[in-house]
């Protein structure tokens, strides 16, 4: 896209931003409308974002689609706790959230393994080819397999006296603003690593993407 390293580092912290601000909205809007439509809801900009981001034709194309991307994808971080809690309680609902999250470790773990086999089909673009269609196999499951379990929706959920009093609540809880604090800390390191890699390794290691001298030949 003929631009910048450091244009180009900000498509993760693009998606990951707009993805927090996501998640404190799909949160209450799923309480208010229930799980089932906002999760479509979610994924259909997540697809936007990523057919967005195929086609980008500049980095600031490619930055709104990522950051698209990012709140579309957030219902799914959100509103899967939110079904796993209508569905379960007790030892039950501990066993399905641990399930959850090793899910949702495994796939930071795997993605890149993935991206990197798309990349030598089409590049690039190919990655976000390869998500537009994961994700549209997901909102096909949403649409035809995923059953409402929010059995009472929340009228008042979008009230800001509300919101606030909530956040209010959460933020005066000790054992919660433990747990902000090392989550904010672990969110802020990972966003700085991924984010400063390619800089690292242009600098430290002169790596910037180009294949070495001879590899263009198939000499290597």
């Amino acid at each position: 896209l003929a631009t910048s390293i450091e244009r180009v580092q900000a498509v993760v912290p693009a998606y990951l931003i707009a993805s927090g601000i996501g998640q404190a909205v799909f949160g209450v809007a799923s309480d208010r409308f229930g799980r089932r439509p906002v999760i479509q809801v979610g994924l259909v900009l997540f697809l936007a974002g990523s057919l967005v981001g195929m086609l980008a034709p500049s980095i600031e194309v490619l930055l709104a689609g990522r950051a698209i991307q990012g709140l579309g994808g957030a219902c799914g971080v959100v509103v899967a706790r939110a079904v796993l809690r209508d569905c379960y309680s007790g030892e039950d609902l501990a066993r399905a959230m641990a399930l959850a999250v090793g899910v949702f470790t495994l796939g930071p773990l795997v993605a890149p393994l993935f991206g990197v086999a798309l990349m030598q089909f089409g590049g690039w673009r190919a990655t976000f080819a390869g998500i537009l269609v994961g994700g549209a196999g997901l909102l096909v499951a949403a649409i035809w397999r995923l059953r409402e379990t929010n059995a009472a929706p929340d009228l008042g959920a979008l009230q800001p006296a509300r919101l606030a009093a909530s956040f209010a609540r959460v933020v005066r809880h000790p054992q919660s603003r433990f747990f902000l604090a090392i989550a904010a800390i672990m969110q802020c390191s990972i966003i700085s690593l991924v984010a400063n890699s390619p800089r690292l390794y242009k600098s430290g290691f002169d790596i910037d993407g180009a294949p070495v001298e001879g590899e263009a030949a198939g000499l290597v």
